[in-house]
Order: C-alpha cells, then sequence, then structure tokens
C-alpha cells in the first residue's frame, strides 16, 4: 500500500522574501525559495484578490477555483541544505483532520517568475531523504509533478525527467529512495516542460503570462508518495533550492498569442508581449546564447509592430527583417551575451527602435544592410566591450561609453542631444572602408585611449568627414554641422585645453575630445570669441590644428581660418540652432585686431 503525501506549501513564494539571483552567461536561471524567512503557515492571501491575480493553489477564496486544500504539515530545517542554512521540511504526519493526501505546491508569484518559467520549461529542485527520518518502510519518492494555468487546466507533466542519483534514463524510478540502496541522500530533480512553452497550440501550450502587477498565477505542485509502513511521525523530505534551467532557443517572432484569461472583457494581456510563448515560433528567446528574429513571419505579419518588453531578457543573436520596423519598448531591460564569439544584432531590413536599456555582456557586432537602420535609444552599458559596426546602413545610439568602438561599414551615429546625456567616451576608435562614418550629431565625443596617440588618425578622420565644409564626408561627420551653418567641429588634446572632464565625463591629459560648436571656437568652450582669436593671430601663418586657429583642416592657419572666425564671432553654438547674426562692433573690433595681428607676423 502507498500514500499520495502531497504537503501544500502554498503561498510560499509570495510570503516570504525570493531574492533574484544574478545571472552570467554560464549560470542557471534561477529563482530561490527562501526558506530560511520560512513563515508557518503563511499568511493568507488577500480576498477578493488583486484584478489579473489569480489565487495559488492550497488556498481558499471566492474565485471559485479548484483547490488544494491548505493541509501542508511542513517546517525549516538545517538538513538537506543546498543554498543557504534551511531546506523546507515536510512531514508526512496527518494534519490533524485524519488528511494524508498533501502536496508540495509552488507557487509563481514574484515578479519574473512566470516569464522566466515561459523562457526555460526546465524545472529542478533538490530533495533530501535523512535515513533515520524513514523507519519501518521500504522506499519512498517524488512520483510527479502537475502544473496548472489559466488554460487548458491542469497539466500532469509525470515523472522527473533527470535524477542526479539515477541518470540513467531508462531507470523509471527517477526520484525515487530505497532503504535497501541509500542512506542519507540528497538529488537534483528536474523536469522537462519545454513542450508546453514551446510556441506550439498543438501539444499542450500554456496560455499563462506574467500579471500586470507584477504577480502571476501559475503553480508547479510536486506530488509525493511513501510505503505506508514507515512512521509518519518522522518520515519527512526536505526541499531547497528552487529554479529554472536556462533553454536556449532561436525563434523567430510571430504575434497571436491566445487571451491567457479568455477574457476578452479585459483586453489579451499576451498582445505584443515578449513573455508569451505564443508570441513565439518555437518559444520565447531570453537566455544566453537565444537568438531571437524579428521579422513578417513570411508576410503574415504587416505594418509597424510593438513589442512590449517587461522583464529582463538575455539574448545571444537579435535580428530585424521587417520593411515597416519594430519597436521594442517598456520597463524592462535587454542584454547582449553569448558564450563565444560577439554577440550580434543583424538589421536587414525596416527601421527599427530598441529603447529599453541595454548591457553589452560580451562584445557586439551591429550589421545593418543598406537602407536599414536600428536605433539603441535607451541607456547603454558596454563594460568595457567592443562594438563593431559594418554593413551599408546605420546603428543608432543615445551615447556610447566605456567601449572600443570600430565602423567598418554604413554609419554610427550619436542621437542628436547636445547635453552631457549624448556624451561618448570610448577606449579605442577604428573607422575604415569605404562609406564608413561616425555621425556624433550635435555631441562630445571623447578618444581616451592607452597605448599608441592615435591623434593623427582622428585628425584625418575629421578632416575627411569635413569635406569642404560641408560636414558630409566619410570618417568623422556631424548631420548637425551639416544642416546648421556656421558650425563645425573642433576637436585637442585634454591637456592642451587644461581639462580633467570633458562633457560630463572624466578624461586624462593624452585624452582626444572632440565637440560639435560654432565654427571658428578654437578653445571648445562653445563660443567663438577674442579668445579665440588670440590662439588664430598667434598661430596665423604656421602649421596648426584646430585650437591653433585652423578650423578647415588645411595644412595651415591662414586667412581661410581667419574668415571662418570672423563670420562667426561672438556667437555661439546651442545644439542644432543656426547661427545668428554677427554684432557690427564685435566685428569691427576684429578687423582692427586682426590689422594689428597681421603686420605683426609679417615683421
Amino acid at each position: 500500500m502507498r500514500k499520495s503525501n502531497q504537503a501544500v506549501l502554498a503561498s510560499l513564494l509570495a510570503a516570504v522574501a525570493v531574492p533574484v539571483i544574478s545571472q552570467s552567461a554560464s549560470a542557471q536561471l534561477l529563482r530561490l525559495g527562501s526558506w530560511e524567512n520560512l513563515v508557518t503557515p503563511p499568511p493568507p492571501d488577500p480576498d477578493p484578490l488583486p484584478s489579473n491575480f489569480r489565487r495559488p493553489i492550497g488556498s481558499s477564496g471566492t474565485e471559485n477555483w479548484e483547490d488544494f486544500s491548505n493541509r501542508g504539515i511542513y517546517d525549516s530545517d538545517t538538513y538537506g541544505a543546498t543554498h543557504g542554512t534551511r531546506s523546507v521540511k515536510m512531514r508526512t504526519a496527518d494534519d490533524g483532520n485524519g488528511r494524508y493526501n498533501q502536496s508540495l505546491s509552488i507557487p509563481l508569484h514574484v515578479a519574473g517568475a512566470i516569464d522566466e518559467f515561459l523562457i526555460s520549461g526546465q524545472f529542478a529542485i533538490d530533495v533530501s531523504w535523512k535515513f533515520t527520518d524513514w523507519v519501518g518502510g521500504n522506499w519512498s519518492g517524488v512520483d510527479g509533478l502537475v502544473i496548472n494555468s489559466v488554460s487548458p487546466g491542469f497539466q500532469n507533466v509525470g515523472r522527473a525527467t533527470f535524477d542526479s542519483a539515477r541518470p540513467d534514463p531508462a531507470d523509471t524510478f527517477h526520484g525515487f529512495w530505497d532503504t535497501a540502496n541509500w542512506t542519507d541522500n540528497t538529488r537534483t530533480l528536474t523536469w522537462d516542460m519545454t513542450a508546453y512553452v514551446d510556441g506550439d497550440t498543438a501539444n499542450g501550450e500554456i496560455q499563462v503570462v506574467q500579471s500586470n502587477n507584477g504577480g502571476g498565477y501559475f503553480n508547479l505542485v510536486l506530488i509525493t508518495n511513501y510505503d505506508s509502513a514507515f512512521d509518519p511521525s518522522t518520515a519527512a523530505f526536505y526541499f531547497d533550492n528552487v529554479r529554472f534551467l536556462p533553454r536556449v532557443v532561436s525563434s523567430a517572432w510571430k504575434g497571436g498569442a491566445i487571451d491567457p484569461d479568455n477574457d476578452a472583457g479585459n483586453g489579451n494581456a499576451a498582445t505584443n508581449l515578449w513573455f508569451a510563448s505564443q508570441n513565439w515560433t518555437a518559444g520565447v528567446a531570453g537566455t544566453a546564447d537565444s537568438a531571437a528574429l524579428f521579422g513578417s513571419n513570411g508576410g503574415a505579419i504587416t505594418g509597424a509592430q510593438n513589442i512590449n518588453l517587461d522583464q529582463s531578457a538575455s539574448l545571444g543573436t537579435l535580428s530585424f527583417d521587417h520593411a515597416d520596423g519594430y519597436t521594442i519598448a517598456g520597463t524592462g531591460s535587454l542584454t547582449l551575451d553569448i558564450t563565444t564569439g560577439p554577440a550580434a544584432v543583424n538589421v536587414a531590413a525596416g527601421s527599427h527602435t530598441v529603447s529599453v536599456p541595454l548591457t553589452l555582456a560580451d562584445d557586439v557586432a551591429i550589421s545593418a544592410s543598406t537602407g536599414a537602420s536600428v536605433a539603441f535609444t535607451g541607456a547603454i552599458t558596454a563594460n568595457n566591450h567592443a562594438v563593431t559596426k559594418t554593413g551599408g546602413g546605420a546603428a543608432v545610439v543615445s551615447n556610447l561609453r566605456n567601449a572600443s568602438l570600430s565602423v567598418s561599414g554604413g554609419t554610427l551615429r550619436v542621437a542628436a542631444n547636445g547635453t552631457n546625456a549624448g556624451t561618448s567616451k570610448v577606449t579605442a576608435l577604428s573607422i575604415s572602408g569605404t562609406g564608413s562614418t561616425l555621425d556624433i550629431t550635435n555631441n562630445s565625443f571623447i578618444v581616451d585611449y592607452t597605448g599608441a596617440s592615435p591623434l593623427s588618425s582622428v585628425v584625418s578622420q575629421l578632416a575627411s568627414g569635413y569635406a569642404g565644409g560641408a560636414w558630409t564626408g566619410e570618417g568623422i561627420n556631424s548631420s548637425s554641422a551639416a544642416a546648421n551653418p556656421g558650425t563645425s567641429v573642433g576637436y585637442a588634446e585634454a591637456s592642451e585645453l587644461g581639462l580633467t572632464s570633458f562633457g560630463g565625463q572624466t578624461v586624462d591629459g593624452t585624452a582626444i575630445v572632440i565637440r560639435y560648436t560654432r565654427a571658428g571656437d578654437a578653445n571648445l568652450d562653445g563660443t567663438t570669441n577674442i579668445s579665440d582669436f588670440s590662439q588664430l593671430a598667434a598661430n596665423f601663418n604656421l602649421p596648426g590644428g584646430w585650437i591653433k586657429g585652423n578650423f578647415n583642416y588645411d595644412a595651415v592657419v591662414n586667412i581661410s581660418d581667419f574668415a571662418i572666425l570672423a563670420a562667426n564671432f561672438n556667437q555661439s553654438a546651442p545644439a542644432g540652432l543656426p547661427r545668428a547674426s554677427v554684432p557690427e562692433p564685435a566685428l569691427g573690433a576684429l578687423a582692427a585686431a586682426a590689422l594689428v595681428a597681421l603686420r605683426r607676423r609679417r615683421a
């Protein structure tokens, strides 16, 4: 005879603190029950529940959902702990009402837990048996896992697909322990539920998404069996370290997720939601090395598309191929993370926007075909990784800091901002290949390098971008200067200006600082005035760079540079504004000063 021992741990994750363990490329996707802070019994759920929140298994309420009775007999214990110092001890004894039929229910009700399940589909937990607890009988075990969702209801996903103590797939007793072969024992049990989150509605796909308030309505229910000859007053299971395992997928966006609560009156919470498996062809892409393609789904997707990313997701490859464009927005974030080689952003067609914050966990290669573009408008955390731009199209960033940058095709543009928020600071800069361009628009840009100075290369790229004053050439250019006559891009080494910070960023003396400014602004303070003229006058008819008055990127400071300065004298370069008229008294004073200076130079 066997007894079904189903100890209810209803509301555990809602009742206690649930820390989120940080994830790296090789780490497990983990959401851990905080056994150390377990409250016995868990506090009741609010009744009625908030909107879009479903009552967990094991609790009672007025929603008329199918429930197990809350009949768990459990405690926290130091034995069998695989994380922290305690495990949950689930005893098999009568709960006081003559009932032995119990279950261990783990509700996924904290923000992000359901999303992690939809990415993973692989549930793991550590289970321990203490030999002295099991007196008088022969065996006990975790006999199965049941999962619930709004529709199609309860799913029996059966016995564990992996048992660290019985790894042989042919051994049908995964999750079972017996007194003849084991003393004390701790093992990891894993259930593979990927068929329920692979985007295919034909195989029992789970219709479940994270609720609007950050909670959810999904449970993992462990069913346990044991030999009735055991002493039920001592027999106990110990559970710890609840987690999901990463599942790497290559999946294309298809949209069309089914309404998870089948209630058209409150809308479809899964519409355009990243974390809805039925929006994807092969399940949710969201862990390191995963690949996500946002295309037209064979022509079924038309018009501009908006994707709601409300939690954090990681990808190894992000691809766009849709002429009408995608926008990825929301309260979540995106990390580019890959085990081997650089992460990739590929844009075959269309103009696309990623407005959520972006973190680079690895080097990143961005490729955009001619006529295509991608704009990263959220904050970018580069973590000292390399960014490479190829292809004839464009990539736009809000700024780029603490990264090396290589542009070998098309345009890397810093979005027009004009404040310190738009300042970029790279550790190395390389621009090569026909048509390759770094467009700083109306921002500051810093090359804070180590090793040999790249100054001559930077000046050469600026001279190419200058294009006779049009600022439309390849190399380093400025679409803002091209659109606003009288503005330009200047440069200097920080030590020449006595700077330790520039554009809100700390710099050392050898850093090369570049700024969109008024033409003739030798000292890069944003205004063309007598100080700039003094620099030009002191270096007239001599070789020199921008800080000495060479504003047209030729070989010498001469009358052409004086004409540029004079045309912009006493004017500033506010972001994106055309130049104002020159005050006549100031221009007259400059002309008089110029005659004196030039006579001195000729003498």
